[in-house]
């Protein structure tokens, strides 16, 4: 899935780290001084006021993201699927696929009609 994403995203008078318009997503990532009771006060009030303008805010620590890398990306992508599919998804695997004559003649496999 390609969705278009921008670094340092003006919001309100807030700058997104890390956002995806297109999907209203903004990502997150906090460092340890985060974790200060008044640092979280002011990241609650930013995270009401970028979902005020329209986004949904995912926050991630510094460490899950260096340390679980993968996870924070399936929790990113997953909640694009939910929220945001693909438009036009590929059928399942089969579904859709016509016989290629050319294939069968190749083959020398013919149909019941000859």
């Amino acid at each position: 899935m390609e969705r278009a994403r921008t670094r340092q995203h003006p919001v309100g008078r807030y700058v997104a780290a890390f956002a995806c318009v297109e999907a209203r997503l903004i990502v997150e990532f906090d460092g340890g001084q985060h974790y200060e009771p008044d640092v979280m006060t002011a990241d609650a009030q930013r995270s009401a006021a970028l979902r005020a303008n329209g986004f949904h805010v995912m926050r991630f620590s510094n460490r899950e993201a260096l340390a679980e890398r993968d996870d924070v990306l399936t929790a990113i992508l997953d909640w694009l699927h939910l929220h945001h599919p693909h438009p036009s998804p590929l059928p399942p695997a089969g579904e859709g696929a016509k016989p290629n004559p050319l294939r069968s003649v190749a083959e020398g496999v013919h149909s019941s009609k000859d």
